[in-house]
């Protein structure tokens, strides 16, 4: 029987190649020397532990969802509500609009606001409230997705006919790297090397994952000089970690 040999090897995306031009969220690693793998062994990979932090946004302009404008007197005129990058919930998104309609004086006489985003627990749906011949647009905006709706005109008080998608379907994070390409997602073959549920992580806070038992992936490699990792959502779109940096451990396993 042959005899099992694990190595651990700690990947940080602070050691970069490229460090400043590469991004903390798809970055290369430079072996010195290059790991060479014996021909007549297998040899797989599996994550060890990882240490991240919540850092994605699910508003940001390359997501075409920041954008959306109210009138305050029945369509004559309108405003337009520009929210910063960031990772809202439903009360955040209602609180910033609030934030705005304040500084721009749209507030009735009682001190209670016209436009309300409310989300129901009972139908998992959000309600658009609006009193007093205010109306909201969400045309030529992808806002609407988070709440449910669709791009048009809300002249009154609303149920999404949707359910809504506060995430941006950023609902898992899929850690990959170029030195597999055997591991199995969604039915089809891929890079990636763990998947990590985003449904108990906490907004802007640190986290650590160590999947028990090691999940292993075959390498495709016999000399391993350079490694590429890269983090995605569940769709496959290239997620931005805005700047922070993160790392994680995996086991080289050769039998």
């Amino acid at each position: 029987m042959s005899r099992i040999i694990e190595r651990a090897i700690d990947i940080s995306s602070v050691e970069r190649e490229r460090s400043g031009v590469s991004k903390c969220e798809d970055f290369v690693i430079k072996f010195n020397p290059s790991i060479q793998l014996d021909k007549n062994q297998k040899h797989e990979i599996a994550l060890d532990q990882i240490s991240m932090t919540y850092s994605w946004h699910n508003i940001t302009p390359k997501y075409g969802n920041n954008t959306i404008k109210y009138s305050h007197d029945r369509g004559s005129t309108w405003t337009t509500v520009t929210f910063p990058n960031g990772m809202y919930s439903y009360k955040d998104l209602n609180d910033y609009l609030h934030q705005i309609m304040k500084r721009n004086g749209h507030v009735n006489s009682n001190n209670k606001y016209d436009i309300n985003i409310l989300f129901v627990l009972t139908t998992y749906k959000v309600i658009i409230e609006l009193t007093n011949n205010y109306q909201l647009d969400l045309r030529n905006t992808k806002f609407g997705e988070l709440l449910g709706f669709d791009p048009k005109i809300i002249r009154s008080t609303e149920e999404g006919s949707k359910l809504p998608n506060i995430t941006n379907s950023i609902d898992s994070l899929h850690i990959n790297t170029d030195i597999i390409n055997d591991s199995i997602v969604g039915g089809s073959f891929s890079n990636t090397l763990f998947v990590i549920p985003t449904g108990t992580l906490n907004r802007s806070f640190p986290f650590v994952k160590q999947p028990i038992p090691a999940l292993f992936n075959e390498v495709s490699r016999r000399t391993i000089s350079s490694m590429r990792v890269y983090v995605t959502d569940s769709l496959s779109r290239p997620l931005d970690l805005n700047g922070i940096d993160w790392h994680m451990r995996i086991i080289l396993r050769s039998t």
